[in-house]
């Protein structure tokens, strides 16, 4: 997390870096993973905690409300298909070398 000195609050988080991770239930070999981070403003009048008081919870809170839904639910399914694609390998077809 990066944090900073803002108006007066010190240690205000203003970005926080994110790794979702999955693993299969049946094979912990197969797994996904999604990495990113949010970056946050501190709105005047807003409910402040200070660095040292975050929760994980809290914070995962703040990077979900800030994704949105849709992109939450866009992460998901792209760790699912990573997974999946883990349990069932794509078929690739084989490349051809050029023949010149």
């Amino acid at each position: 997390m990066l944090v900073e000195n803002i108006e007066g609050k010190s240690d205000v988080v203003v970005t926080a870096s994110f790794n979702v991770e999955g693993v299969d239930s049946t094979d912990p070999t197969a797994t996904g993973i999604v990495t990113g981070s949010e970056v946050f403003e501190l709105a005047e009048g807003s409910e402040f905690t200070p660095y040292s008081e975050l929760t994980n919870d809290q914070v995962v809170g703040w990077i979900k409300e800030k994704m949105g839904e849709e992109m939450v639910a866009t992460v998901e399914a792209a760790i699912q298909t990573q997974i999946d694609n883990v349990l069932n390998p794509p078929v690739v077809p084989e490349e051809k070398p050029l023949p010149w």
